[in-house]
């Protein structure tokens, strides 16, 4: 769609696609804090913590790699969409600099003992007092998501933000209870989109849950051919 791609990687993969510039991720985040969600294995928290580095670099937009860009994104300021009608997803983002929200977010992977303050109070007395003894919660024991939509949720709605999200269908264009479809035949990226899409998510950590393979003449299955045949 015509966007230059850096692909921030600890080791160079095999299969790099033809155009796609590699960047040295360790010089963000060192590699030690790449860890896994313990109870899903997921490495979306190190992806979280990653993206806002991203930001802090200003080094653009932030996109994951599984999501498919059927439109050029526009250069805003503040680029981030809602995946739900009460939840955002930071796998498109885009924050300034200095940013409170982009502020708060980056405390979250900094601080020893991240207390979530959208917490009730009783949950959160008792993580205190874990912390207080010497025996804090880690991150990757919370529930998944904490330093990613939920947070990027919650902060955005306390500076006042989350109006400049922009609507499910535009960046994410399929819901995250609705991945099966994309491994499902008959259907086509068109059954999802709207005329303003600009991005299909394809939620690969559902799809790597379910633990299936995409049918032939599924959306994923396409997607896949094209980029092969594309490099």
């Amino acid at each position: 769609m015509g966007h230059e791609v850096r692909l921030h990687v600890y080791a160079k993969p095999s299969d790099v696609p033809k155009g796609i510039e590699l960047a040295d991720a360790s010089r963000l985040m060192p590699r030690s804090k790449a860890t896994a969600h313990a109870e899903t294995g997921s490495f979306a928290l190190a992806a979280d913590f990653f993206r806002y580095e991203v930001q802090a670099a200003e080094l653009g937009v932030y996109v994951d790699c599984d999501c498919y860009c059927v439109e050029p994104l526009e250069e805003t300021e503040y680029l981030m969409g809602w995946e739900s009608q009460s939840q955002l997803c930071p796998a498109v983002l885009r924050l300034p600099k200095h940013s409170p929200l982009l502020a708060d977010l980056r405390t979250i992977g900094s601080v020893r003992a991240f207390i979530p303050p959208w917490l009730p109070r009783r949950r959160r007395r008792k993580l205190m007092l874990r912390a207080a003894i010497g025996m804090p919660v880690p991150l990757a024991k919370m529930p998944w998501g904490t330093a990613g939509p939920i947070a990027l949720t919650y902060y955005a709605q306390k500076h006042g933000l989350a109006d400049r999200a922009l609507a499910p269908d535009i960046l994410y264009g399929l819901a995250p209870g609705h991945a099966g479809l994309l491994l499902e035949p008959g259907l086509s990226i068109h059954h999802f989109a709207t005329p303003r899409t600009r991005v299909i998510h394809l939620w690969n950590e559902y799809s790597r849950r379910s633990n299936r393979t995409p049918h032939p003449n599924s959306p994923l299955a396409k997607i896949i051919e094209e980029g092969m045949r594309i490099n």
